[in-house]
């Protein structure tokens, strides 16, 4: 018996295989290289995106302060007009304290609670190293034909889907506008309201067209969801443009998401610490008053540790896996993991402050800084790793694959423009994405960029040819809108709301927890027989569910009318 997070209203039965694992290597563990999927790397390549102090740098700290009725008859009121959120409902507000006076409220009779606002961030990292063939037309993901969203109907319902995250690069070509509505997020402490039809950060995008792109535009991908005939968008902003918030940020963009009218709301933020009383309740509210269906990133650090809010018993938290449905070893494992759904290696919309044109898409760079802002066009010669004066790159943008031997950036780009390069394009041959392992150039009249290994492979493939690739810098008030390969829990969370919002569209009548039953009771099965900690239920699969729901009204089933915490308690075997 697996009591909830909280300890307030649930005991969760888990009675299917579940065995707590040891903290383990996630580069280990069961999705390696030699699967031929991304997973290990450096630390920052496949970092958990959180962080463990975002708070005010004078040493104060964001909490829920809870309050007798009696204290703002009290000197000790001015507490509550320091107030950067209330809750008057509730008696709690959330304000920024010093140490000392946290302690002092703490021991005061009149203060009910104190529980810290905790830090929120998305859950993803860029370019994994799984090479990718070219697109001449419209892509249609792996994720989508996995999940088997191309052979749900159209539905006789749309569902409004609701996304917390950083903004929506709502001028992407390939990311829908009809119907798309939003709310903007004012960061705590901030004056200026941050749009949420914006994008500078570029993982809210990516998580949009994972679930929503566009269908039949011939070009670009294809969303999860698979059609804007079954799926409406609603944009709650909760997370700033560093991909950060509060729990407080995220509480009330569920609001706003009910308040849209959305009957599933997709989470692909987390936080490693336990929610406060007030998001633990708004949760269940949302749920279980409001009828709608939650779903949320498991998180990605590879161990056992609970993450916020996936392991609240009323959210359905989700894994990742490769294309080969293998579990994506950097996911967290633990009771609570629901389902299982595509997350490695997503193609999916994205912005960025540069980008690479080639083919029909057009994907993120780095300016790597001392080097020149100027567009540029030409065809790609490649110039090996650098070492010596590129013959081949007059007039063109010489490709370099950059590695410890490669001596200095420096060097690298004296070498390309030797040889009459306009431009350099950089990527790390040894497999790693970060950036951070390039210096800055003190200046070069070259525009030089970093791209990721992925799209530096990619673009190899161009070297060959006469095509024309553009260097394009954007401008100073807008993101260049692109397209990238994501990977992590963030990428997995929204199949699985497009799934919910599929099978929802074609079977209105069905409660939220019916919706619910029927994703876990049809998952395909993976890893130990039945439910476990890496994959829940299986792999989501929306096609599977219409059909037991089409075989089994809600109206008259006998299933999924009792709502159950998370994890292995959604489905037992012997339910009807």
């Amino acid at each position: 018996v697996i009591h909830s997070t909280r300890n307030k209203d649930a005991v969760i039965h888990s009675t299917r295989n579940r065995r707590r694992k040891s903290l383990r290597d996630p580069s280990k563990a069961h999705d390696g290289k030699q699967n031929g999927d991304a997973v290990g790397g450096k630390e920052e390549r496949f970092r958990p995106g959180i962080t463990e102090n975002m708070n005010d740098p004078l040493g104060k700290r964001r909490v829920f302060l809870k309050y007798k009725d009696e204290l703002k008859e009290d000197d000790r009121f001015n507490v509550l007009a320091q107030a950067l959120k209330d809750y008057p409902q509730d008696h709690t507000v959330v304000v920024d304290i010093d140490e000392e006076t946290y302690k002092s409220l703490k021991a005061d009779h009149l203060i009910e609670s104190l529980e810290d606002d905790n830090e929120v961030h998305g859950l993803s990292s860029a370019s994994t190293d799984i090479p990718f063939a070219r697109h001449l037309a419209e892509h249609i993901p792996w994720g989508l034909e996995m999940i088997q969203a191309n052979k749900v109907p159209r539905g006789i319902s749309p569902v409004k889907v609701c996304i917390v995250d950083t903004g929506y690069a709502i001028g992407h070509p390939d990311l829908p506008t009809d119907g798309v509505t939003g709310d903007n997020f004012r960061p705590l402490g901030k004056l200026r309201e941050l749009r949420w039809d914006r994008d500078l950060n570029g993982h809210g995008s990516h998580v949009a067209g994972t679930l929503a792109a566009r269908t039949n535009n011939d070009f670009g991908v294809v969303g999860a969801g698979n059609s804007t005939d079954n799926i409406h968008l609603h944009i709650a902003r909760g997370l700033d443009d560093n991909n950060a918030g509060y729990e407080s940020d995220i509480v009330d963009a569920l609001y706003k998401c009910k308040d849209a009218g959305a009957k599933v709301i997709s989470l692909s933020l987390g936080g490693p610490k336990e929610l406060a009383w007030k998001s633990y309740r708004a949760y269940r509210d949302i749920v279980h008053q409001h009828g709608i269906i939650v779903v949320a990133a498991a998180g990605n650090s590879g161990t056992s540790d609970d993450v916020y809010p996936a392991s609240h018993p009323d959210v359905i938290s989700v894994v990742a896996v490769s294309q080969s449905r293998r579990y994506w070893g950097w996911s967290n494992y633990n009771p609570q993991v629901e389902l299982a759904a595509p997350g490695v290696s997503i193609l999916s919309t994205t912005t960025s402050p540069v980008a690479v044109h080639a083919d029909d898409f057009s994907y993120p760079a780095e300016h790597v800084k001392g080097s020149s802002r100027v567009n540029f066009s030409g065809s790609l010669k490649s110039c090996g790793y650098g070492t010596s004066i590129c013959r081949a790159a007059r007039n063109s943008i010489c490709l370099v694959a950059w590695g410890s031997n490669s001596g200095t950036i420096e060097s690298i780009v004296e070498n390309c423009k030797r040889g009459g390069g306009r431009g350099a394009i950089l990527y790390e041959r040894y497999g790693f994405d970060s950036v951070y392992f390039l210096d800055d150039l003190g200046y070069s009249p070259l525009p030089v960029l970093h791209v990721s290994r992925t799209v530096g492979r990619y673009l190899r493939t161009h070297a060959q040819s006469s095509d024309t690739m553009t260097i394009d810098f954007g401008d100073d008030n807008s993101m260049v809108y692109t397209y990238d390969f994501f990977t992590g829990t963030s990428m997995a969370a929204p199949h699985v709301a497009a799934a919910a919002a599929l099978v929802w569209a074609n079977h209105p009548d069905c409660s939220n927890h019916q919706i619910r039953y029927a994703l876990a009771r049809t998952a395909q099965d993976r890893g130990d027989p039945g439910c476990d900690d890496d994959y829940g239920y299986g792999i989501v699969n929306a096609f599977r569910a219409h059909q037991f729901l089409s075989k089994n009204n809600c109206r008259d089933g006998n299933f999924g009318n009792e709502p159950r915490p998370g994890g292995c308690s959604i489905y037992e075997p012997g339910d009807e």
